[in-house]
């Protein structure tokens, strides 16, 4: 139950902390400098130096790196004069404070950001991220809605004490993870448990005004656009985004990659060439049910679609069909449109070459195998890699029952079977497998609670959720034992043997063997002990100045998740390292030693 005495108290908490730190910091310096002048020795000048190290080491972490995405373009107003007056003129309505940057992104939603200067001591950068397949596949009006609902998150207006939440909640967020991923190891061990376990209350109590923050955007943007064309045009988009992901990725990817090796797929200029002749004639009667039916994810910061719709005080929002120019032909220059166009389709293509090549393999795979009338144990783990690649969750049931009859405890069959089951079936013995999968491996923990909320459909289905909430509570606890004890021995993160499935490895392997470059590659498994029950895979590879590493490392993520160590110099420090990592136990060495 959402209680607000509670939620205050943690932002309090939050401020005096934020304020005890920055306190101490200045008198921990005071005293060291106070020390060292009026008696001059030998202490007070290691006083002095350790109090200067640790205040740079925790003022470092309130530095932001800035690092911007390649794919990201700064909209600059001579590239868009009708769509920054538009801007303006919404913020002058609702009294936002100034936007500082406007980026193109790839995706098709908006979002607003405020990033905190130094901890959130030099104020707030605020900025607007639009996704260019949004602006592809939307009208100008229509964006207009989106805009001011996303204006409407930073807005005077808006409301204080949520800002507040927001921007402490930033604030402390950016410091956790700018130490969590430093090497200040020091102040990170002093603050860090603070910061897990105040992030994580915060977060809980939080969430109902968080939900509601959106609804206020919402209810903002409508009083500029009318609380009708509002509904209908939120349910429109909704729908949108899910047609367009469908139709003109998922489907076309899907396809492609069945005939060629070589990605072709245009995917924004397709968009932009096709939308308004699909969006007139698609049927949206099934996308429409399931978006209407969807409830509220509880790990979700946004209502569901119809608690928004509701809150408009519209019963039947209508599909927006009529779409005679996007909202970048209206609202963009025709020079910065055809360039961002040009230059996603060069990047999607980059980035997914990976993904489509793997969907190559799986196709091959599925060509090769589906009619064998009798398989093996390995034939069907491979089988089931393809299906799952492939996303053909029907032909992945019968492939995963058959893996369980031989080998009752596979946990990746248990949980597509209780997914499946569970999101196309709505059948509750979805729940069997899903626990079945979370106890042989704790890494599916989050992502079978996922599965689980956001089909909740009755009662009965409810009290499946919390029985296996509770469950997932027990085996994070043991996980979080193990660790500790592990920790208490050894404070570094610990490797443990890959224990890579045979099917997967020889596609992986096969993947790397296509980067003539590439000389040497082996894995290895760790666990990490700041995030119990999760194992990372370590990928040391060795290669000449011609690797492609982004390529490289797109590939590990899709197939493992790895991360990759790469060298690409043949040095004895290389050399070194490379035999370290393949010394450890379990690691699997892919590609051979070079001679």
């Amino acid at each position: 139950m959402f209680s607000y005495p509670r939620l205050f108290t943690h932002i309090a908490i939050g401020v005096l902390f934020y304020i005890f730190l920055l306190l101490t910091l200045l008198g921990l310096f005071i005293f060291s400098v106070g020390s060292m002048l009026y008696n001059p020795s030998g202490i007070a000048l290691k006083l002095l130096i350790v109090t200067l190290v640790f205040n740079y080491h925790f003022l470092s972490a309130l530095r932001i790196k800035n690092d911007i995405p390649k794919d990201y373009y700064q909209l600059k107003h001579e590239d868009a004069p009708l769509l920054f007056s538009m801007l303006e003129e919404l913020r002058k309505y609702m009294r936002c404070p100034k936007i500082d940057i406007i980026y193109i992104v790839p995706g098709d939603s908006a979002s607003a950001t405020e990033i905190p200067r130094f901890g959130g001591l030099l104020g707030h950068r605020r900025e607007i991220h639009i996704g260019l397949a949004l602006l592809l596949t939307v009208q100008k009006q229509e964006f207009k809605f989106i805009l001011a609902h996303e204006l409407g998150h930073i807005s005077n207006r808006h409301g204080r004490s949520t800002a507040w939440l927001y921007r402490l909640h930033t604030n402390w967020s950016t410091l956790h993870n700018s130490l969590a991923n430093s090497s200040h190891r020091f102040t990170a061990r002093i603050i860090g448990k603070f910061l897990n376990w105040y992030l994580s209350k915060l977060g809980d109590l939080s969430m109902p005004i968080r939900r509601q923050h959106e609804l206020d955007a919402d209810a903002l943007a409508g009083e500029i656009c009318g609380r009708e064309f509002s509904a209908s045009t939120l349910y429109t988009v909704i729908i949108k985004q899910m047609l367009t992901t469908k139709s003109f990725f998922e489907e076309p990817v899907n396809s492609g990659s069945e005939k060629s090796k070589d990605i072709n797929y245009q995917p924004f200029m397709t968009i932009a060439q096709q939308f308004s002749q699909f969006i007139q004639s698609v049927d949206i009667s099934q996308a429409s049910k399931f978006a209407l039916a969807q409830e509220t994810d509880p790990f979700d910061t946004h209502p569901c679609l119809a608690q928004r719709i509701a809150a408009f005080g519209v019963k039947t929002p209508i599909f927006i069909r009529d779409f005679s120019e996007n909202a970048a032909t209206s609202l963009l220059t025709t020079n910065i449109t055809q360039q961002l166009i040009e230059a996603h389709d060069k990047n999607w293509q980059t980035y997914f070459k990976a993904d489509w090549e793997t969907l190559y393999i799986a196709a091959d795979v599925i060509r090769t195998l589906h009619n064998k009338p009798v398989l093996s144990f390995e034939e069907l783990k491979k089988l089931f890699w393809a299906y799952t690649s492939k996303n053909n969750d029907e032909q992945l049931l019968t492939i995963a029952q058959k893996i369980l009859s031989q080998d009752p405890l596979d946990t990746s069959a248990n949980f597509h079977i209780g997914r499946i089951m569970l999101i196309l079936e709505h059948n509750p013995k979805g729940f069997d497998y899903l626990n079945t999968a979370m106890t042989l491996d704790a890494t599916y923990l989050q992502p079978a609670l996922n599965i689980a909320y956001s089909t909740t459909s009755d009662e009965n289905h409810i009290q499946h959720c919390e029985a296996l909430k509770s469950h997932a509570v027990t085996l994070l606890a043991n996980v979080d034992a193990a660790n500790r004890e592990r920790e208490f021995a050894k404070p570094n993160d610990i490797y443990i043997p890959a224990n890579l499935d045979r099917t997967i490895q020889d596609i992986f392997t096969k993947s790397l063997q296509s980067f003539p470059a590439l000389s040497q590659a082996v894995l290895v498994r760790k666990q990490v002990t700041h995030f119990p029950g999760q194992h990372i895979y370590v990928l040391g590879v060795q290669g000449t100045k011609k690797l492609n590493i982004k390529h490289l490392e797109h590939i590990a993520e899709s197939f493992l998740g790895a991360m990759c160590i790469v060298f690409r110099e043949n040095s004895r420090y290389t050399r070194k390292i490379m035999n370290t990592i393949r010394s450890i136990d379990g690691a699997i060495e892919l590609m051979p030693t070079s001679s």
